[in-house]
């Protein structure tokens, strides 16, 4: 591949890469066309990847711990990030990322929260950084 069959644009802080032709110009398609277009692309070229965030909400399963995954997977909808969530309840599973109060999420290996059900807007922060 050529140089020339990529092309990069900036939305917001993002750079997108984009392989081939470009579609559309002056106007955003719909979010399903973008994300057919994108899965196209990436069955076509299996050497690029899809990067996903691990995403693990920690706690024993109390309603605290239900509602603190309840926001982050809305979090992560609206954000539109690809990530994986895992419920971790083992309780040395979470003393081994150093937290001793529950629920706690933590973000790519990051503890971002412990002891409480974070605001959708900071999950949404967290993923976006």
């Amino acid at each position: 591949m050529q140089n020339d069959d990529v092309v990069q644009v900036r939305v917001g802080k993002h750079g997108i890469g984009i392989l081939g032709s470009v579609v559309c110009v002056g106007s955003v398609p719909p979010r399903a066309k973008i994300k057919a277009w994108l899965e196209q692309a990436l069955h076509k070229n299996s050497s690029l990847g899809v990067v996903k965030m691990d995403v693990k909400v920690l706690g024993p399963g109390c309603a605290k711990c239900a509602q603190a995954e309840k926001v982050v997977r809305e979090a992560i909808a609206e954000a539109g990030v690809n990530a994986e969530i895992e419920k971790v309840t083992d309780v040395m599973k979470i003393a081994g990322y150093g937290v001793f109060g529950t629920p706690a999420v933590v973000i790519d290996g990051e503890v971002k929260s412990v002891g409480k059900i974070p605001s959708k807007a900071d999950v949404i922060g967290w993923l976006q950084k």
